[in-house]
């Protein structure tokens, strides 16, 4: 077991898989050699076989909380939600003072719309979490750790947002906040300094390895966050939270000042953009940052960029520029008046990012990153190819174009209702797949009266039917429903042509 975790070490999977497997055959009445192959197998992609490997492994054992855990992930890896809450409650049974369990297991209660016995699992959560701090000797309010994974990737970074405006509305205790961001491990520096009006930002390395060990006991979850006290899916509460401060007619958290503003501009200038000029910013998402196109768990959110050129070309018609967004893995786009290919571009940096994002007259953008940065700035976004439909877009001033499903059944297109039925805010490709649906890009039709239409409301100038106002009324109705809550709007235009859907 000893040589095969040094060979996991080496990332030697395959040899320490095949390791595991020997001894476990070797020595069939013990459960830990299948448990450690298991997770090899996990841990090279291999899903199905781990999970029979540990469901063989509860045959030997049938009490291993272990073994009830990581099924329960693999289950929900796989998009088999409500197979997985039932391992996730037998593994906080066996092992009660097991905190990550008892969080995740509230989580899997909430994908599968159970909100109910979801915030009972995860306020025991907070309060087996509040109780071993004491036991600490630890003060459960004196401050809360949010660890590395806040900053690790940019749209982690970006739900610091929903849960510091939680507490600037009163929703929470105020207690310090302590943000770990490792150096050389934060995803955009420039982001992060703009945080620092409203969380301690923790760098020294003794200090993060110090609170690091406390994280379990006076950690924040970045996928539970309490809104009022009440414990909820962090989608919800962003879209909650979001709704409450346009209530209240409050600004957004972050602005540059105008040092930075004149250094984008510089910088903008130097790209062949005028000071005179407006811009939109563009970020499709390929499948090149993540490897999308052979993982199937990202795969539903990314598009074709082509798809996108009508817009384009409509944008500068109108005297503005687009400013496309994103790295250098991305497809390369032939020379187009008015297009600025600032991805593929030296330009590109941190900063720059960050200035694009918080000065751009709106995004047109998917599900990824760069739209959640917008929202702190206030940028609105045409929010093109979207999934899922029920972690809806979070402004007011947002245009959403969901992508439609289909059955591989009969070929059918799910009506709104129906695509809100199935496991909530998941947008993994594996959740499609074992529900047998197919994803439906946006036309570029689609996309051009979705920019269309923000042009017209930026303008002032959009017209909306009675027709329309009704059917943008009856898709709320059907996402209230499902408590999904609804702050910007479907495209008028897209609502027109599958009305169908509204059923």
């Amino acid at each position: 077991m000893l040589q095969g975790g040094a060979l996991e070490a080496q990332g030697r999977l395959a040899a320490a898989a095949a390791l595991y497997e020997t001894t476990a055959q070797s020595f069939p009445e013990c459960a830990e050699p299948i448990e450690a192959y298991a997770n090899a197998l996990a841990r090279m992609g291999q899903s199905e076989r781990a999970l029979a490997q540990f469901q063989c492994a509860l045959q030997r054992r049938p009490d291993s909380a272990n073994a009830h855990f990581r099924i329960g992930e693999i289950l929900a890896q796989l998009g088999r939600y409500r197979e997985s809450v039932p391992h996730f409650e037998r593994a906080v049974a066996l092992k009660p003072d097991w905190l990550e369990a008892r969080e995740l297991s509230g989580r899997m209660l909430w994908i599968c719309h159970e909100y109910g016995a979801a915030a009972k699992v995860w306020r025991e959560w907070r309060a087996a979490q509040a109780e071993a701090a004491r036991s600490q000797g630890l003060d459960p309010q004196q401050f809360r750790i949010l660890d590395p994974v806040w900053t690790r990737w940019l749209g982690n970074h970006a739900h610091l947002d929903a849960y510091v405006k939680i507490g600037l509305l009163g929703w929470r205790k105020p207690v310090p906040i302590k943000l770990l961001a490792p150096r050389g491990k934060v995803a955009n520096e420039a982001y992060l300094a703009l945080w620092r009006d409203y969380v301690e930002v923790v760098s020294a390395p003794e200090e993060i390895e110090r609170l690091s060990a406390l994280t379990g006991v006076l950690g924040d979850s970045l996928h539970t966050m309490l809104v009022d006290e009440v414990p909820t899916y962090y989608t919800n509460a962003i879209a909650v939270v979001q709704a409450e401060w346009e209530r209240q007619g409050r600004a957004p958290l972050l602005q540059l000042s105008e040092e930075e503003r004149e250094r984008g501009w510089q910088m903008l200038a130097s790209l062949g953009i005028p000071r005179t000029a407006w811009f939109a910013c563009l970020h499709v998402r390929e499948p090149g940052f993540w490897n999308e196109a052979d993982d199937r768990t990202n795969r539903p959110r990314v598009a074709s960029i082509r798809s996108y050129l009508p817009a384009i070309e409509h944008i500068v018609s109108r005297g503005g520029w687009v400013v496309r967004l994103g790295d250098s893995s991305m497809q390369a786009l032939a020379p187009m008046p008015g297009l600025i290919d600032y991805a593929r571009s030296d330009a590109k940096s941190d900063w720059m990012d960050v200035f694009l994002c918080a000065s751009c007259r709106f995004l047109i953008g998917t599900n990824s990153a760069l739209y959640q940065v917008c929202i702190t700035f206030g940028t609105p976004s045409v929010a093109t190819n979207w999934v899922p439909l029920s972690s809806f877009p979070m402004s007011g001033r947002d245009i959403v174009l969901p992508k439609r499903l289909r059955s591989r059944a009969d070929g059918t297109e799910l009506p709104f209702d129906a695509v809100l039925r199935l496991p909530r805010d998941a947008p993994f490709g594996q959740l499609f797949d074992h529900h047998r649906l197919d994803l439906i890009d946006n036309t570029p039709e689609e996309i051009l009266e979705g920019v269309e239409e923000m042009l017209q409301r930026s303008d002032g100038v959009w017209e909306s039917s009675d027709e329309a106002r009704a059917r943008v009324e009856r898709f709320s109705e059907i996402a209230a429903l499902h408590r999904v809550t609804v702050n910007g709007s479907i495209g008028e235009r897209f609502l027109a042509r599958h009305a169908g859907l509204l059923a």
